[in-house]
C-alpha cells in the first residue's frame, strides 16, 4: 500500500470512543424496546419515538446531559452501531424530544411503564413472587403556576419533602420493583401525596399488574415501610403476605419491645449484609429477634421485636437530649434548695419529701438529709474561743444519682424496632422476614436516580406533562441499568472469580458501574461502514464483563439488525 493511500484511509476514517454505549444500547434491542414504543405509540414523524427513547436512555445512563444536549450527545455516537441504523442527530433536537415527551404523556407513562416491565419480566424470567414499594419527593425550582390538581398530569406543589426542602415545590416518584431493584411498576405523582394513599392505590392494582404473568396474588408478598399499616390498607391486604415496620405510633409498639426486654429471650440472626464491613470504625450490624403478636383493629398480626448492635441515631440522640435536659433541672432545683434555711427539723424534713421523691420514669433522682448548723451570736469570739450559741439552723444536704437503669433500658429500646407480617412462621423464619424487609434498600437506593435537579429544571421542562415522561425515560433508564447488573450476578464469570472490583480483586457482586469502568476506554476506527477495535481494544477484565452479560466485542463492529419498525433514513 502506497503512502499516498494509506494516507487517504486515515484521512477518510473517524475515532470515537464508545465506552460501554454499546452494552446498553444492545441491552434495549435484546428487550425490543424500539419495537415495543412504536407499536404502542405509532407516530408519522422523521425518526421514530422508539429510536428517540433508545437514545435519550443511551445518554441517561452515560452520565446524564440535561435534555438540550442530547443532540450535542448523539452527535458523538456511531448511531447505526447504537440503532441498527444511521440517526442524524438534528433528529434529537429540542422540538423533537419535547414532542416526543408530549406523546408518551397523551398515552399514559403508568400504562406504557406497565407494558416495558412485563416484557421485561417475560424477556429476563424475573422472579414476580416479592414486590418491594416506597416513594420519594423529587424538588423543583419553577413555579409552576399552571400545574393543577384536577389536570391530568401530576400536580407540582408543596408537601411533605423528605428532603427536608419545604420552601421548594416537588413532585412524588412510587415505584415497586422485584428483585429487590428493579422496577415493575412507577410514575410520577402529586407533589402534596401521602404515602399511605399511594400503598393503597398500589394495592387496588397490584393484581391486575401481575394477572398477564400468571402471578396468582395469594403467593405475593407485598413489602413497604411503616406507612403501609393503616386501617384500610390492612383491610386491603387480606389476601395479600405483606411485611412492614410496625409504626411507633401504636401501642402494640412499645408494649411488645418493653416485654421483649424484659423477657431477654433473643434469638441470634446474626449479620445480613453480603458486602464486607466498609471499615474497621462502621462494622456491620448484628441481629438478635423475638416473636410476639400484636392486635390492630381488632386482628392478630405475627410481630418481631428485632434488636441490633446498631443504635438508632435519631432515638439515641433524643434519649440523651432528654437525659442531659433532665439532668439541668434537677442541679438547678438542688442549687435553690440549698440557699433556703429552716428554723425546725419538721419543716426540713416536709420540704425535702417532694425533692427526693422517686420516679422510675425520670433519668435522675435527688438524695439527701436534713443537716443542722449551729447560729452564734454576733461580734467576735470571746478569749476562750467558744462563741455563744443562740439558735440552730436547718438546711438540706442534697446530691444527684443517676437512674441508670433506665438509661440503659432506654438504649436497648433504641436498638429495637418491630416488624410486623401476616405470613406463617413455618414458611418464613424471622432471619427469612428481616432480610426480605432489607431488600427494601435497594427501592431507597434507585430513587438517588431520579434526584438530580438539572434534570428536572432544564429549559424545555416546564409543563408537568413533560416531567411525567421525563420520569418515564428515567424509570427504563434504571430498569436497564439494574437488569444489566442482574445478569452480572447471575453468570458464569461471578461463580469462576473472573470479574474483578476497581482494586483488581475477584467481586461475588459486580455492578454495572464496575462494567462502565471497565469498558470506558474503548474505542473504534470507522472507515466508511467498516469499524474496527484496535488491538487490545478492549482489556481482559472489560472482555469478562461483556461475556457475562451475554455479548461479545463484535457489539464494538458490528451494528445490530434494525428493528421492524423502525424508519429507515
Amino acid at each position: 500500500m502506497s503512502t499516498s493511500t494509506a494516507q487517504q484511509i486515515v484521512d477518510d476514517s473517524s475515532m470515537l470512543r464508545v465506552g460501554h454505549i454499546p452494552t446498553i444500547a444492545r441491552m434495549c434491542h435484546r428487550l425490543g424496546l424500539i419495537d415495543l414504543i412504536n407499536e404502542s405509540i405509532p407516530c408519522n414523524t422523521d425518526i421514530d419515538l422508539g429510536t428517540l427513547v433508545t437514545g435519550m436512555i443511551c445518554d441517561t445512563l452515560s452520565g446524564r446531559s440535561p435534555l438540550y444536549k442530547v443532540e450535542e450527545f448523539i452527535a458523538e455516537q456511531d448511531t447505526e452501531l447504537l440503532f441498527g441504523t444511521p440517526v442524524n442527530s438534528h433528529s434529537f433536537n429540542d422540538d423533537a424530544l419535547g414532542n416526543a415527551l408530549d406523546r408518551i404523556h397523551q398515552k399514559g407513562t403508568l400504562k406504557l411503564f406497565t407494558e416495558v416491565s412485563l416484557k421485561a419480566a417475560t424477556v429476563f424470567g424475573l422472579d414476580t413472587s416479592q414486590c418491594s414499594f416506597d416513594t420519594t419527593s423529587v424538588n423543583v425550582w419553577g413555579r409552576y403556576d399552571d400545574s393543577h390538581p384536577n389536570q391530568k398530569a401530576p400536580h407540582i406543589t408543596h408537601g411533605y419533602s423528605k428532603d427536608k426542602r419545604p420552601d421548594l415545590k416537588q413532585f412524588m416518584v412510587s415505584m415497586l420493583c422485584v428483585e429487590g431493584n428493579i422496577p415493575i411498576s412507577g410514575k410520577m405523582q402529586n407533589g402534596n401525596s401521602g404515602d399511605e394513599k399511594l400503598n393503597n392505590e398500589e394495592l387496588q392494582r397490584i393484581a391486575r399488574l401481575l394477572k398477564p404473568l400468571g402471578q396468582n396474588i395469594t403467593e405475593l408478598t407485598y413489602i413497604a415501610d411503616c406507612k403501609l399499616i393503616t386501617p384500610e390498607n390492612l383491610k386491603s391486604l387480606n389476601d395479600i403476605q405483606f411485611i412492614s415496620r410496625f409504626p411507633a405510633t401504636y401501642k402494640e409498639h412499645n408494649r411488645v419491645i418493653a416485654q421483649a426486654i424484659d423477657t431477654d429471650q433473643w434469638e441470634d440472626l446474626g449479620i445480613l449484609a453480603e458486602t464486607p464491613s466498609p471499615s474497621i470504625k462502621r462494622q456491620r450490624a448484628s441481629y438478635k429477634a423475638q416473636e410476639s403478636q400484636v392486635t390492630v383493629e381488632g386482628k392478630s398480626y405475627r410481630a418481631l421485636v428485632i434488636q441490633t448492635d446498631h443504635l438508632d441515631k435519631r432515638r439515641s440522640n433524643s434519649i440523651e437530649r432528654k437525659r442531659l435536659k433532665e439532668k439541668a433541672l434537677a442541679e438547678k432545683a438542688i442549687k435553690a434548695a440549698r440557699k433556703i434555711n429552716y428554723h425546725c427539723p419538721p419543716d426540713a424534713a416536709k420540704a425535702l419529701e417532694p425533692l427526693t421523691r422517686k420516679n422510675k420514669n425520670s433519668y435522675w433522682h435527688i438524695t439527701g438529709t436534713v443537716e443542722q448548723t449551729p447560729i452564734y451570736a454576733p461580734g467576735r469570739a470571746p478569749a476562750n474561743g467558744q462563741r455563744k450559741i443562740i439558735g440552730t439552723k436547718y438546711h438540706h444536704h442534697l446530691h444527684l444519682e443517676e437512674n441508670t437503669a433506665l438509661h440503659q433500658h432506654q438504649l436497648k429500646q433504641a436498638g429495637c424496632f418491630v416488624m410486623i407480617t401476616n405470613t406463617a412462621k413455618e414458611k418464613m423464619s424471622a432471619r427469612e422476614v428481616l432480610r426480605t424487609y432489607k431488600q427494601q434498600y435497594g427501592v431507597e437506593k434507585n430513587f438517588s436516580f431520579l434526584k438530580e435537579p438539572l434534570i428536572a429544571n432544564d429549559t424545555f421542562l416546564k409543563k408537568p406533562s413533560r416531567i411525567d415522561a421525563l420520569v418515564f425515560i428515567l424509570l427504563v433508564s434504571l430498569m436497564i441499568w439494574n437488569l444489566m447488573q442482574r445478569e452480572l450476578r447471575k453468570s458464569e464469570q461471578v461463580s469462576n472469580g473472573q470479574l474483578n472490583d476497581l482494586n483488581k480483586r475477584p467481586t461475588q457482586r459486580p455492578t454495572s458501574y464496575l462494567l462502565m469502568c471497565h469498558l470506558s476506554s474503548v474505542i473504534i476506527l470507522k472507515h466508511g461502514h467498516t469499524r474496527h477495535l484496535p488491538r487490545n481494544g478492549i482489556k481482559p477484565q472489560g472482555l469478562h464483563y461483556l461475556e457475562a452479560l451475554g455479548f461479545d466485542q463484535s457489539i464494538y463492529t458490528t451494528p445490530p439488525s434494525p428493528s421492524k419498525t423502525q424508519r429507515r433514513p
